[in-house]
């Protein structure tokens, strides 16, 4: 009898975490990493906090996006476990710029959601729209995010 409740507790246990894992955002097409005056426009977000920026970086690379990128969708799930604010479980577009605050290299990412009209390289801005349209800052240094932030209410 004890076995049996051994193996239904697990077989839960691993269909929940599982449930889990297949409830994160997903990113799909390509990256966009964003220059000139769109660099500068994507940190005038007028519904969630956004970094000031001392100077746009050229990049980020196509390594230090696939760094963030994973770092991004471990950092979601731990927030998603810990029952605090993530993103809802779509599939997202996305928009980077390096700048530097300080002496520091920073990683802006920009989000919003895959069904959203084509920008053609132009910034994402959004005011409110809900928790579908979200940004990070990210620091290749330390391989960690910084802040999330989400629009206000849509």
């Amino acid at each position: 009898m004890r076995r049996i409740l051994a193996v239904a507790l697990a077989l839960s246990w691993i269909t929940l975490s599982d449930a889990r894992i297949l409830l994160r955002p997903t990113f799909a097409g390509e990256a966009v990493v964003l220059v000139g005056a769109e660099a500068r426009a994507v940190f005038e977000q007028c519904s969630r906090a956004a970094p000031v920026p001392s100077a746009i970086l050229a990049g980020p690379s196509s390594a230090e996006i696939e760094q963030l990128e994973q770092v991004v969708e471990r950092h979601i799930s731990v927030e998603y476990e810990a029952n605090r604010p993530s993103p809802p479980n779509i599939t997202y577009a996305r928009q980077y710029v390096a700048y530097q605050v300080g002496h520091q290299r920073m990683i802006y990412g920009n989000y919003y959601p895959l069904s959203h009209p084509p920008t053609k390289g132009r910034a994402v801005v959004i005011c409110d729209g809900g928790p579908q349209f979200w940004g990070v800052e990210f620091n290749p240094k330390t391989g960690k995010v910084q802040t999330l932030a989400f629009n206000g209410p849509g």
